[in-house]
């Protein structure tokens, strides 16, 4: 049985080595030192419905070239998928850890204030996939991040995530899937299974249900690094049906800039891995 616990890693903070975009379609990957050697060739493959405008994924492959496939999302613009499998699941661990460490971890805890002190900056802006929408919630999330605005960031985590009160947003899957909308509902029990079949142990300091979104957007992080034979099933079975509902109530029961920023990104983010795996989750009725 392999322990998953969620506070395994807790360096979140952005690292270099970002691609950038420069000019009209020239697409550099930039290395932490900027060698001139590190600057390879990007050749994007968007076609004529994207109107050449792709955003790329960072890191360039092992030979100093990238080759990235992109499709065209609604809204007319292309996101660049990167060659790399493995460079594939390393943006998945690190989107998916810092992501689900703000929604899971209350923002009072020390070992976040690393990460609260790299967003209130713009580098990891460049670290992140570049999708449509990055520089608003981004920009929401350091507003967030502001002296005033900081001072009541654990109050509002309490008040989305603990209660006492109705949640606006319950962050657990039963709640969404489960008819009787209840913590600890049978799809609660059929993620525990699903964990205990592959031999995955969480090990949580409470015992809450394993089906919160935070947690499993850190066991997604877990899993690409760890057992990424796992990982597609999970995106697809347990977190991608319901997650968007979740993260729109988010969004709409908050007024603080931090989670409205934090439930764009994580949406935004979401659909990038969908379409970066090839995902087609089932169509389930949700009943919150």
């Amino acid at each position: 049985m392999t322990d998953f616990s969620p506070v395994q890693r807790r360096d979140y903070s952005p690292r270099p080595g970002a691609v950038r975009q420069r000019g009209s379609g020239d697409l550099r990957a930039a290395s932490a030192d900027s060698r001139p050697s590190d600057v390879g060739t990007v050749t994007v493959d968007c076609g004529a419905a994207c109107g050449g405008r792709a955003t790329a994924h960072r890191g360039a492959a092992g030979n100093g070239e990238a080759t990235l496939y992109c499709s065209t999302s609604a809204n007319g613009e292309a996101t660049a998928l990167c060659a790399s499998p493995e460079e594939a699941l390393r943006t998945i661990a690190f989107t998916g850890r810092t992501l689900g460490a703000l929604l899971y971890y209350s923002p009072a805890r020390p070992e976040q204030q690393p990460l609260l002190h790299a967003l209130a900056g713009d580098a990891w802006l460049e670290e992140w996939p570049a999708l449509p929408g990055l520089a608003e919630a981004g920009a929401l999330m350091q507003q967030g991040l502001i002296a005033d605005q900081r001072a009541t960031l654990e109050q509002e985590f309490q008040r989305l995530f603990l209660g006492p009160h109705a949640l606006p947003a319950p962050p657990w899957r039963s709640v969404y899937l489960d008819e009787e909308s209840v913590v600890y509902g049978e799809s609660t029990l059929a993620l525990r299974a699903w964990l205990r079949q592959r031999g995955i142990a969480p090990a949580l300091a409470t015992n809450e249900p394993e089906d919160h979104c935070g947690l499993l957007l850190l066991l997604s992080a877990w899993l690409a690094e760890n057992a990424p034979s796992s990982l597609d099933t999970l995106l697809e079975e347990h977190l991608l049906p319901w997650a968007p509902r979740f993260l729109t109530l988010l969004c709409e029961g908050t007024v603080h800039p931090f989670y409205q920023g934090l439930g764009r990104l994580t949406r935004i983010t979401l659909a990038h891995w969908r379409q970066y795996r090839g995902l087609t989750p089932p169509v389930r009725k949700l009943y919150h």
